[in-house]
């Protein structure tokens, strides 16, 4: 369909992670990795990436960063903000 996207990590600049950083890059890598284990042709960019959404959304609950049902959150786009 002509289009393409890229892979963005980010890293502490000094290399050392605070425990709570790198709770939100190994939640970030686990969106990842689930994203890349579910590409190839034909598959709809849309659906990859609310499949990423969905496991931020979990990971960010599971840290008690945000509260509430992950269903609910991903009818209104929540996610969308991270």
């Amino acid at each position: 369909m002509h289009y393409c996207s890229d892979v963005t990590q980010s890293f502490p600049v000094n290399g050392i992670f605070t425990e709570k950083q790198a709770q939100i890059y190994n939640i970030v890598l686990k969106a990842s990795r689930a994203v890349f284990a579910i590409l190839k042709p034909g598959v709809d960019w849309i659906h990859c990436h609310t499949v990423a959404e969905r496991i931020i959304l979990e990971g960010l609950v599971e840290l008690g960063c945000i509260t509430g049902d992950i269903d609910e959150m991903m009818s209104k786009r929540i996610g969308f903000i991270f």
